[in-house]
């Protein structure tokens, strides 16, 4: 039987035209190739002639979908234009003087952030304010508020929430500042321009609800340079007098940025700055208290402490200073 079977499936595999049917044993020559079906486009695997079923968008036959890259960039921009009014009679009996006060702030932010190492972030603020005062003889008006700051910082994430950080900030002034009745022009633009180069370590917090965010560099190095366009203020800022407009320092710097919504509409925002060559110190601290009242007014108020024992003094003059604000008008975020 092994020899049997063996010699039919020979003979059937040799001549399958006697030992298979007509109708299997064709020729593959003879059987007409089907051409393949062509791939179809998404749009034609949709029933047009169903009416129930809307009608195709216009397109390439994928419905509009495009796929994009993601956008690290973020920009921000406030404006500000904040105005206040007093009026005081010649005969009031507690004294003081009528005076009006404008104010325009601009800050413009553009911030890289690739959500893994990377980060970029660009800060300007602008802001100029002119106050007017009757018994100013010398002047019909004079500045109140005068900054023109730039900062920005590289970081590069180190763990969690720390960051290997590189920052420069430079900051000056628009306009001439004056004292009242006294036509000495006390600082001016670039008279002082400061810059300030800083390597270290930044520290970046917010809570859960993203009422309270922190934002501190930690920077051990930092290269100071102070710039004194004119030549008269050039002792004044602590700048060596002679030819020489600039002066180079170098030191440690802490940089600290918060925000705090503290209720609905009431908000705090402000900025610590401190930076020592070990021979003298400057400490700043910023703080801008917003009360909206809808969504383009709001009430502000600046209080701005500041100790600087780099400068040259009067006799008897405190290195501590303090500038305070209060201003109502317009606030526009964009």
């Amino acid at each position: 039987m092994k020899h049997t079977d063996y010699a039919l499936v020979q003979g059937c595999l040799m001549q399958p035209q006697i030992a298979l049917p007509d109708s299997i044993h064709q020729p593959v020559a003879n059987i007409e190739e089907q051409p393949e079906p062509p791939e179809l486009m998404l749009s034609e695997h949709y029933d047009s002639s169903s009416s129930d079923k809307l009608p195709l968008p216009a397109g390439d036959g994928n419905y509009g979908i495009v796929v994009r890259k993601p956008n690290f960039w973020n920009f921000k921009t406030n404006f500000s234009l904040q105005f206040t009014q007093s009026y005081v009679s010649d005969n009031w009996y507690k004294g003081g003087e009528s005076h009006n006060a404008l104010l325009a702030a601009t800050v413009i932010e553009a911030n890289y952030n690739n959500q893994r190492k990377l980060t970029f972030d660009n800060k300007l603020e602008m802001k100029l304010g002119f106050q007017t005062s009757h018994n100013d003889e010398k002047h019909k008006y004079k500045t109140n508020s005068d900054l023109l700051r730039l900062t920005n910082k590289l970081g590069l994430r180190a763990v969690k929430h720390w960051y290997y950080t590189i920052m420069l900030q430079s900051w000056t002034q628009f306009y001439k500042g004056y004292k009242a009745n006294d036509e000495k022009v006390y600082s001016d633009f670039m008279s002082p321009f400061e810059s300030l180069l800083s390597i270290g370590m930044d520290y970046q917090q917010s809570s859960r609800n993203g009422r309270f965010k922190v934002n501190a560099t930690l920077s051990p190095l930092a290269l100071k340079l102070k710039y004194v366009g004119r030549p008269s203020l050039i002792k004044d800022f602590g700048v060596s007098s002679g030819k020489h407009h600039s002066k180079w320092e170098y030191g440690s710097n802490v940089t600290v940025n918060y925000t705090w919504n503290i209720v609905k509409n009431v908000s705090w925002s402000g900025r610590i700055y401190f930076f020592t060559d070990y021979s003298s110190t400057q400490l700043e601290w910023e703080n801008t208290f917003n009360l909206s009242i809808n969504r383009y007014l709001s009430a502000r108020v600046f209080l701005f402490p500041r100790f600087d024992d780099s400068r040259k003094r009067s006799e008897g003059q405190s290195n501590f200073e303090f500038n305070e604000l209060l201003s109502l008008g317009l606030n526009v975020n964009f």
